[in-house]
């Protein structure tokens, strides 16, 4: 046995043995006690107890005080065994109807038992050999579960703990879920009121609110308005088209499983799409196309569904972005990858995202067929353009790309799992296939190359990654509420209504804070919303015809002429397009 793997086993025997310390510890001090399961899990352990009484976070001090008198006794750990049926009237003379139940799905005639001290569980071990070795542990949680998880059983409460080799170790995870709470982006958005997720509508989902609304509408006119002056023609196409229309993705089966079932209809099939792609193609199609009108660029707000596989099951997956298509002469493409690189690069910058990596998908390099040899083609595309542009891309050994290449914009979300929030993908096959036509200036047919450009792949995980990161302070121009004004006491409403109106008719994202409650609380809400600027109206200021001007990050710009203000925040209520 190496090193790594003794000391993991060492820690989940320390682990097993604090998860019996723990049901310990409740029994002695709720001597009614009746547990359930307690292993050792990642990071830690828990116990499944029923008290008789519900449980608070004031009762896990006590608890763990108790463990630690536990572990100074030092009391060892010792197996013994017990023929079943008697084992089993002894736990139901202890009280212990879920042991019982238990025990009762064990097939051994004889069953394994661990005592420590006056205690006593079913259990195969193994343990430490007494409680004075355990690692260093803290209570973490407490939550309530059913019996074996069934709804239909007893409600039990859950107590979870963490453990580590070293006190170091433990402090250290103990601050980074700290962190990771601090940056829960449900949590974020439920305090500045952006998303809401309920079990209802389906806990998958999301549900803008009208201040998530507001941010994202925002966002959207400002990309849209970026895509413009790149030549992008907005349009609107169908969710929903006849099965017909994606008759390429059912020739691959791993695309197939994606799709979610069909909708019949008078002996037709229609499909809920999963991109715009073929819908763009249409209005290819629809006009006759020459050199002249290349590039011919479509750009479109799209929802998207589809069904993911995790662990073996299919859930249905929504997802909302926007899709650009530009087609192309092969004399055009390397210029519009540059640009459409430079494109993210201004989004993402204006919208402060940081740690964007990039990872490219390219055709199977051992396939020999003349139509990998065309896909490959967009490779050399690529990575001319990326050469230009100074940019990295890894090649991803995972996935391959059929129709051309592809550069996905991949950023880790604070648990460590990518997340992607834009593609784009050089496609020289699809042209061909789908009988994309224009005509060269010998008036001969030829096929376009095709760009698809996600610019947000999805803006339910791009809103992830921007709570996450910078805790819900969004740059001035997309915040929901921009300024807030607050008056010190009631007296002074009419005034700070004064202000909240020249706010308002100057096109600001104004809000006002009118309500009889102390000023402090009136800042720490403004201060949990993540609004960049408040501005307070007293006595002080109306005597001086100003503004006190707070920021979000507790910084005092002094007494300001609410004019002079909005001449200073002009400049930051726009991101630069051009």
């Amino acid at each position: 046995m190496d090193q790594a793997t003794k000391n993991t086993s060492d820690l989940e025997k320390s682990r097993h043995s604090l998860a019996h310390i723990l049901a310990m510890a409740v029994i002695r001090l709720y001597p009614e006690t009746k547990i359930g399961i307690g292993p050792a899990i990642e990071n830690g352990f828990y116990y499944e107890v029923d008290t008789g009484k519900k449980l608070g976070f004031k009762d896990l001090e006590k608890i763990e005080i108790e463990m630690k008198k536990i572990i100074a006794e030092a009391l060892p750990f010792k197996q013994f065994f017990s023929p079943k049926d008697q084992a089993f009237d002894t736990l139901l003379q202890s009280g212990q109807i879920y042991k019982s139940e238990l025990l009762q799905q064990i097939p051994d005639e004889q069953v394994s038992f661990f005592r420590t001290g006056e205690f006593f569980d079913l259990c195969r071990g193994p343990h430490v050999e007494n409680t004075s070795l355990v690692d260093p542990f803290k209570l973490t949680k407490i939550s309530t579960t059913n019996w074996l998880g069934e709804k239909s059983r007893p409600k039990l409460q859950k107590i979870e703990g963490v453990s580590f080799a070293t006190e170091n170790e433990l402090n250290e995870f103990l601050a980074l879920q700290k962190e990771l709470a601090l940056r829960d982006y449900k949590k974020i958005s439920k305090a500045m009121h952006l998303m809401a997720f309920s079990e209802e509508a389906g806990t998958e989902f999301i549900t803008w609110l009208p201040l998530g609304t507001t941010t994202k509408e925002v966002l959207t006119e400002y990309i849209f308005d970026i895509l413009q002056l790149q030549g992008y023609k907005r349009i609107q196409t169908p969710e929903i088209s006849k099965f017909t229309l994606y008759r390429d993705y059912f020739e691959d089966e791993s695309l197939k499983k994606t799709y979610l079932p069909s909708i019949k209809n008078n002996d037709q099939e229609f499909l809920l799409r999963k991109n715009a792609f073929y819908h763009h193609g249409l209005v290819f199609k629809s006009s006759k196309r020459s050199y002249k009108s290349l590039p011919a660029k479509f750009s479109e707000l799209i929802d998207s569904y589809y069904l993911q596989e995790k662990h073996g099951n299919f859930n249905i997956e929504h997802k909302e972005g926007i899709q650009t298509h530009c087609y192309l002469n092969e004399d055009q493409v390397i210029s519009e990858v540059e640009n459409s690189l430079l494109l993210l690069e201004k989004i993402y910058g204006n919208l402060n995202v940081s740690g964007i990596q990039i990872q490219a998908r390219i055709p199977d390099p051992k396939d020999d067929t003349h139509t990998a040899e065309q896909a490959r083609t967009a490779v050399t595309f690529l990575q001319k353009a990326l050469a230009n542009m100074k940019k990295i891309a890894k090649v991803s050994t995972e996935n391959i790309c059929k129709e051309g290449a592809e550069l996905s914009f991949i950023i880790k979300d604070i648990h460590g799992i990518n997340f992607e929030i834009a593609s784009l993908k050089v496609d020289t096959i699809s042209g061909v296939k789908d009988k994309l036509i224009y005509t060269n200036k010998s008036n001969q047919n030829r096929f376009p190359v095709i760009l698809q450009l996600s610019v947000i792949s999805s803006f339910e995980n791009l809103f992830k990654i921007l709570l996450e990161q910078n805790l819900g302070a969004f740059p001035i121009w997309l915040a929901p509420i921009q300024v807030i004004v607050i008056a010190i006491s009631e007296k002074y409403n009419h005034s700070a209504q004064e202000v909240f109106n020249l706010l308002k008719k100057e096109g600001i994202r104004a809000e006002i804070n009118i309500k009889d409650s102390p000023m402090q609380a009136k800042i720490r809400s403004a201060e949990q919303n993540a609004i960049p600027y408040m501005l307070i109206v007293g006595e002080k200021e109306i005597r001086t015809n100003s503004v006190s001007i707070r920021q979000r990050n507790g910084q005092e710009l002094g007494l300001i002429r609410i004019e002079e203000f909005i001449d200073r925040l002009d400049a930051d209520l726009f991101p630069k397009i051009a």
